[in-house]
């Protein structure tokens, strides 16, 4: 289970880093925090544009986890 946990958290990276600024602000700094927020934000309002998607993933990502 541990590893599929770490294969989890690696999408979930690649997934952020795709959203994210191409040229990100140094970490600790207010603009980086800034950049997270709106990384964060332009994922959520992807999320809720493709809906119907992110469901069907959502379904096949738990039958294959068997849930």
């Amino acid at each position: 289970m541990g590893s599929e946990r770490m294969a989890c958290v690696e999408t979930y990276e690649e997934v952020k880093a795709f959203f994210a600024p191409l040229d990100p602000a140094p970490v600790g700094t207010a603009e980086y925090g800034a950049q997270r927020i709106e990384t964060y934000r332009a994922f959520i309002a992807w999320e809720e544009a493709n809906a119907a998607l992110v469901a069907e993933l959502r379904a096949e990502a738990e039958a294959a986890a068997g849930e």
